[in-house]
């Protein structure tokens, strides 16, 4: 049964490090081969947890070698305590890169919206700035260049705006649709 657990462990930690990698591979692509700083800090952390996860599947081999050979029932209860802790400390190991596959996830879907923001408007979505407001008539959207000085954005966002307002007063938003 203890070996049947080890296994699983083995098997479980060993897949989820193939997932961190897929993740932050699939990330890097996503962004044309560029990270941005966010990712970057994630991907070194992932990569850390990566080693650390190695490093405890290593001594947990050991660990389960020494059990395997050990024939005196008290040195096998003490070295049961310590394969049982570094079981734990993998467990603990597995937990933080599950939450940190999870925050990597939300970043590719991120990255994945600013993305298909910047093919549907024409524009840079981490160069500009949207805001929404809503009055007693439904709303208003505002779209800015962050720097002022930035005339290309400004250009394409006028273009753009101009667009959204002939699409919405034609009341013909197929080409909108095409953009989805």
């Amino acid at each position: 049964m203890k070996s049947k657990t080890l296994i699983a462990s083995f098997f479980i930690a060993a897949f989820s490090l193939f997932v961190i990698r897929v993740a932050a591979q699939h990330a890097v692509q996503s962004q044309g081969g560029m990270m941005s700083p966010d990712m970057m800090t994630q991907h070194q952390q992932m990569m850390s947890q990566h080693q650390d996860l190695g490093k405890l599947i290593d001594q947990l081999n050991k660990s389960f070698a020494a059990l395997e050979n050990e024939k005196d029932p008290a040195v096998l209860k003490n070295k049961l305590a310590e394969h049982g802790e570094l079981l734990k400390q993998l467990q603990t190991k597995f937990q933080q890169s599950a939450g940190m596959m999870g925050m990597t996830g939300q970043m590719m879907e991120h990255s994945m919206m600013m993305q298909h923001g910047e093919q549907a408007m024409g524009f840079s979505q981490t160069q500009t700035t949207h805001h929404f407001f809503l009055t007693k008539d439904g709303g208003v959207i505002q779209v800015e260049a962050n720097d002022p000085k930035d005339t290309q954005n400004r250009d394409v966002i006028r273009r753009h705006l101009t667009h959204i307002t002939q699409v919405f007063a034609s009341d013909d938003f197929s080409a909108l649709r095409r953009n989805l």
